[in-house]
C-alpha cells in the first residue's frame, strides 16, 4: 500500500488490521491516484478506510508542504458520524487531523470547533443545511473543503 508512514503504522498497529479487505483493494489505489469512486457494499467490508486511508494520506503529505486540506464526510445518523469521526481519528493516532462531527451538539459549539483548525467535517445532511443557513462563517470553511465524501448516500436519500 502506497501510503505514508504514520498512516501505514496506524492501520497496522492501532486498527490491527495485516490486510486491506476486498473493497479497501480495489478502492484505496484509485482514490491515492486522484481518481473518484464510488463505493457499495454491505456493513463491515472496510468502507469507510477506503475513503478515510486516501484523505488522511493526502492530508500528511500536505502538512509537510504547509497546505492544508479539509474533509467533508455527509452521512446519514449521528451514529454513523461518531463512526466515521473515531475512524479518523484513529488513522491520525501518530500525528493530530483535528475532526469535527456536526450532528447532535448545540450549533455554537459545532460552529466554534470547525472555525478551529479543523481538517475534517462529518456531518449529518440535516446539521449541515442548518449551519449552512444560519453562519456565514460556515461557508469560509466549506470554500476550504477539498474532498468530499457522500456516505451511505442510498440510507441518506431513503430518510429525505
Amino acid at each position: 500500500l502506497d501510503v505514508c508512514q504514520p498512516v501505514l503504522s496506524s492501520i497496522k498497529l492501532v486498527r490491527k488490521q495485516d490486510r486491506l479487505t476486498d473493497i479497501q483493494a480495489d478502492v484505496i489505489p484509485a482514490a491515492l491516484k486522484g481518481t473518484d469512486v464510488v463505493v457499495h457494499g454491505r456493513p463491515e467490508t472496510g468502507r469507510t478506510l477506503s475513503y478515510a486511508v486516501p484523505i488522511v494520506n493526502k492530508m500528511a503529505q500536505a502538512k509537510a508542504t504547509g497546505w492544508q486540506a479539509k474533509a467533508l464526510v455527509i452521512t446519514n445518523s449521528v451514529q454513523r458520524c461518531e463512526h466515521i469521526a473515531k475512524e479518523f481519528e484513529t488513522l491520525t493516532k501518530f500525528w493530530s487531523v483535528p475532526v469535527a462531527t456536526m450532528a447532535s451538539r448545540s450549533m455554537e459549539t459545532e460552529l466554534k470547533k470547525v472555525t478551529q483548525k479543523v481538517s475534517v467535517i462529518v456531518a449529518t445532511p440535516m446539521r449541515l443545511a442548518e449551519h449552512l443557513m444560519r453562519n456565514a462563517k460556515f461557508s469560509n470553511v466549506i470554500d476550504e473543503v477539498k474532498f468530499v465524501v457522500l456516505d451511505n448516500l442510498d440510507s441518506t436519500i431513503e430518510e429525505g
